[in-house]
């Protein structure tokens, strides 16, 4: 039995690095290298070609669930639906095989939000969650930990705190683990922000971080971590059904308003993405936005399909 323990952990830790490249390969950022890295990761090693095959297997067996992750709610955003498509099943995919002292196991519990909707939840073991528009959870309540994977978009928790039962949340390869607590936790493309409004929270992932209340941890992309402090009613304001913005860019703007609307704020050119802007918005006027935004700097709002806002360049 002991010597037989080596090789399930590294089987465990293949199939976690075949999960992450089969992601790679579906979502919407494959490139020649990634086609390269995977490459040379099967001939690595003769566990990775098998894991990957294995995960392969179940992706493919999973395409009910990206049809119905392309319901028509998302029917008009087939890029970013894909995307999510291939992040739920990753997480999936994780939950079903990762160890249980990584990520939670199988028999999760999937709690969702669509475009418009705000949601409470209430745990089994107590802990209150509020759930933004368009949001996706994978929850578990384990006999050991209570884990959660926020799979998409944004969440409030307000933990029951048990020092024997701790409550960990993944997202973008990150791990929150609760010391008794209420933060909020936002997960958009490459973007991830935890922010913590009472107790105290560790965010570990390639650094380990400990938060203060107050204090705000954003990862962008491939950026360096940057800790903030915003005002708290600010990060929270998506709870009244408010958009707070303060020096953000345009296009983190339309991402945020984007889970409240069915109207698309879609922008192209990178000049226009990288507008600057502030202030208070009402979740689910994407149009009156739009139109705000380009009479202040010069832009042009073009309707290029149904519930799809274009912001371009003025001419």
């Amino acid at each position: 039995m002991r010597a037989n323990r080596p090789g399930r952990g590294r089987s465990a830790a293949a199939r976690a690095e075949a999960a992450a490249w089969i992601a790679r390969l579906h979502g919407p950022n494959r490139t020649r290298e990634v086609e390269e890295g995977l490459r040379h990761w099967l001939t690595a090693d003769p566990a990775h070609a098998a894991a990957f095959e294995q995960l392969t297997d179940i992706w493919e067996k999973a395409a009910h669930l990206r049809r119905a992750l392309h319901g028509p709610a998302i029917a008009s955003r087939p890029r970013r639906g894909w995307a999510l498509a291939a992040r739920t099943v990753l997480a999936m995919i994780l939950l079903a095989f990762a160890p249980s002292s990584i990520l939670p196991h199988r028999g999760a519990d999937l709690v969702a939000t669509g475009i418009g909707e705000l949601r409470n939840v209430t745990l089994a073991d107590g802990t209150q969650v509020h759930l933004d528009a368009d949001t996706r959870l994978l929850v578990h309540l384990g006999k050991h930990s209570r884990r959660v994977v926020l799979v998409q978009g944004q969440a409030y928790f307000k933990v029951t705190h048990r020092a024997d039962w701790p409550f960990i949340v993944t997202a973008a390869g990150h791990a929150i683990r609760d010391i008794g607590t209420e933060f909020d936790v936002r997960y958009d493309d490459d973007l991830l922000a935890v922010a913590l409004v009472h107790g105290s929270v560790t965010v570990s992932g390639a650094q380990a971080f400990n938060l203060a209340p107050g204090e705000r941890l954003t990862f962008d992309g491939a950026r360096l971590a940057k800790i903030d402090w915003p005002p708290m009613a600010q990060v929270t304001a998506w709870e009244t059904g408010e958009v707070s913005l303060a020096n953000t860019s345009l296009a983190d703007a339309a991402a945020q308003l984007n889970r409240s609307s069915q109207e698309r704020i879609v922008i192209v050119d990178p000049a226009v993405a990288a507008i600057r802007v502030s202030g208070i918005v009402q979740a689910g006027d994407s149009a009156s936005f739009a139109q705000a935004v380009a009479r202040t700097y010069g832009l042009r709002v073009v309707h290029s399909a149904r519930d799809v806002i274009v912001l371009a360049p003025g001419r």
